[in-house]
């Protein structure tokens, strides 16, 4: 089936709610087994990495396995965990992957926590970044240190749109034994399939498309087999996850997203256009406009666009 129509059924178990069509909202905290030996079988279940397992609230409950669920094929990952926020998300793309010692690579365009967080916060750790050029490509080889074990890409970026050869950036650090990050916001998994592009670990801040209404705060961090095992440790001993109402927004957000995603690009270059007619504007920085610099990538790597862009007075 088509994404947009993989977005209406995935994550929806109507048998197990007798018949409804959506996964009701979960308000949750303690689980209640029937007995120690049941208890004991599912944190082993736990244990051996099954999906779907239910022991506490804050580890998941079913309608957040759907959600997530729902992310991680659609953008085909792994598996995938939620966040209170995009910040958190941006933060535990990170954090997941990095110790006192190691050396992060991180696009000079990403987003201003994210941004903030690898000057402020990760010396405080003792972990050590630099940033990049977004235009780099395989050229990033040259800023490759014995202890880099991340490099952290935002495409297009933020504020500048920047688009990144992620394929090539992918190879060079795959080669190197370092994993690779992507805040895919603004494409989401529905126009940016970011693991077939060499990707491991996908951020996105659902707080925007994903849920789409402007009432929730949320963000999903989705990773491949490789990469699930830090995640999921991270995310649960720091106690990260999102609550059952916001969980039921963004899967409702996700029912009409193929659709509002697809509205908001075309108004945006119906608004790009009109700016550029505008003597006031000296340029439209727009991924999909044929006057980015790098269209022709963009036209290589993504199958849709979002609406946000930049101008130039």
């Amino acid at each position: 089936m088509s994404d947009a129509t993989n977005l209406i059924h995935l994550g929806v178990d109507s048998e197990r709610y007798g018949g409804i069509v959506n996964t009701p909202v979960y308000r949750a905290s303690t689980v209640l087994f029937p007995n120690t030996g049941a208890m004991a079988e599912r944190y082993e279940a736990l244990s051996r990495g099954e999906d779907g397992v239910m022991t506490y609230a804050r580890k998941g409950t079913p309608a957040s396995f759907a959600l997530c669920d729902t992310l991680s094929r659609l953008e085909g990952g792994y598996r995938a965990r939620l966040f209170p926020s995009g910040a958190a998300a941006c933060a535990a793309g990170i954090l997941a992957y990095v110790g006192a010692g190691d050396h992060v690579l991180i696009t000079d365009s990403a987003y201003a926590p994210t941004r903030h967080l690898v000057q402020e916060v990760l010396p405080r750790y003792g972990i050590s970044a630099d940033f990049y050029d977004p235009l780099l490509g395989q050229d990033i080889s040259k800023l490759f240190k014995a202890n880099t074990r991340l490099v952290y890409c935002e495409s297009p970026g933020s504020h500048s749109f920047e688009l990144q050869d992620i394929p090539a950036i992918a190879a060079v650090a795959h080669s190197h034994g370092a994993l690779v990050a992507c805040d895919n916001t603004w494409a989401t998994g529905l126009y940016f399939k970011s693991f077939t592009k060499g990707v491991d670990i996908s951020i996105h801040s659902a707080t925007k498309y994903i849920t789409g209404h402007s009432d929730v705060s949320m963000g999903v961090v989705i990773a491949n087999e490789t990469a699930w095992p830090a995640l999921y440790d991270y995310a649960t001993h720091l106690g990260q996850t999102s609550g059952g109402d916001d969980v039921y927004l963004a899967q409702r957000g996700l029912k009409t997203m193929a659709t509002r995603m697809q509205a908001q690009a075309r108004h945006s270059m119906q608004i790009a256009e009109w700016l550029l007619s505008q003597k006031q504007v000296s340029a439209v920085i727009h991924p999909a406009h044929p006057s980015h610099p790098q269209h022709p990538l963009w036209q290589r790597d993504f199958t849709g666009s979002a609406g946000l862009f930049a101008f130039a007075f």
